[in-house]
């Protein structure tokens, strides 16, 4: 995470670090599901 802060220069808000994180998860979950399908 001190990577990202640094690299962008900016402390990210708390609630656009927990919807990125959660748009994160769901891009695993559909690559999950999608494997499951397949």
């Amino acid at each position: 995470l001190y990577f990202l802060i640094e690299e962008l220069g900016y402390w990210p808000s708390r609630g656009a670090f927990v919807r990125e994180a959660c748009l994160t998860k769901i891009k695993v979950e559909k690559q999950t599901l999608k494997q499951l399908i397949a």
